[in-house]
Formats: structure tokens, sequence, C-alpha cells
């Protein structure tokens, strides 16, 4: 793989963008960070990411505040231009702790009247327990019998229920991905979309 150069795009896809940019939103601010030790830490907070996915990072001669800066820029876009219900997917599949609790809690609402779920608490747990990643406790992911016990609400139920969190979850979050690839594309952040 040829080196990067400025001109080049900064993120790979839309994706990469997304998840590099909330993953700035936790770690500290600095202006000693090197580029390296920036890469390091966001492997080290995304606990399983890829190397290859951070060497595709294009950081092309800015300053570890300048990426920052860049990184705000995703968050801001996202934040702006998507719909409600999008950017709620966008921060439950990307966000970290109190940002990620509240894409959780936004969509749980938006999906009440599709899910059947009456209960806030269930379907806040069915929503929470889909965007669970693997680098999270295994505590902070509930079972449909745990729920069931929780609640009261039948495993059957509840099995519908987060059938439809992850087709529209899922859907939701496909229109955000299309919604931002041409601005992100147009600003440079991602390559050309192709003709």
């Amino acid at each position: 793989m040829p080196a990067l150069t400025a001109a080049d795009p900064i993120f790979q896809n839309v994706g990469q963008a997304l998840h590099v940019a909330f993953l700035m939103q936790i770690l500290p601010v600095t202006q000693k960070v090197s580029t390296q030790m920036l890469i390091d830490a966001l492997r080290q907070a995304s606990g399983k990411m890829e190397a290859r996915i951070a060497s595709t990072i294009n950081m092309g001669g800015m300053s570890p505040l300048e990426f920052r800066g860049q990184c705000a820029m995703v968050t801001a876009a996202a934040q702006h231009h998507l719909m409600a219900p999008e950017f709620a997917a966008v921060r439950s599949r990307f966000g970290h702790q109190l940002t990620k609790a509240q894409g959780v809690m936004a969509l749980a609402e938006y999906l009440q009247p599709q899910s059947g779920i009456d209960h806030n608490w269930a379907l806040r747990a069915l929503v929470w327990s889909h965007y669970h990643r693997g680098s999270q406790r295994s505590a902070d992911r509930w079972s449909l019998r745990d729920i069931e016990t929780e609640t009261g609400v039948p495993r059957r139920r509840l099995g519908e229920a987060l059938q439809v969190v992850r087709d529209m979850g899922n859907a939701l979050e496909r229109r955000a991905e299309v919604r931002l690839e041409a601005l992100f594309a147009r600003t440079g952040l991602t390559p050309p979309l192709a003709a």
C-alpha cells in the first residue's frame, strides 16, 4: 500500500470516520502527543481495534490537535445532518458511556411503538444489548431471560422486539452512512464517491 499524503482522504469510509471520531471524544486533550501515541491510544481505547484500520487513517501532517478538530467536525456533522433516529443509532453504535447511553435511550423511545414493548427498561436493555461491544464488560449485556426476570415481559415478546431493534437499528445506521457519505467525500474526509 503506497504511503498516504496530505492530499489523500483522512478516513477510508464513513464508518471508520465515525468510529475514530467518537473514540477521540474520550481521549484526553494534549498538545504533546505524537501521531504514533495517538494511534496507540485509539487502539487501546477501542479494545480490539485492528492495526490495519489504524494504519489507514491519514493524518497527513496534521498535528494531534488538528486531527482532533477533524474528528470533532465528524461528530458535529453527524449531529447536524442526520435525522434524530439516525443519530441515535450512530451514538448507540459508536458512542462511549454517556454518549452511548443517550443514544440507546433515544433509540428505544423511537422504536417503542414498533417494538410492542411498553416497559421502558426492557426495551432499553434490548437496545443496549444489541449495541454491546466485545470490549465492554459482559455484565453490561442482558440475556432475554434476565430481562424477562427483571420486567415480567415474556421472552417470546422480547425476542420479537429484539428483532425489531436489530432490523430498524441496522437500517437507521445504513441510512446515516448514506446521508453522510456524500458530505464526507465532498469535504475530503473520505474517498470520492464512484461515478
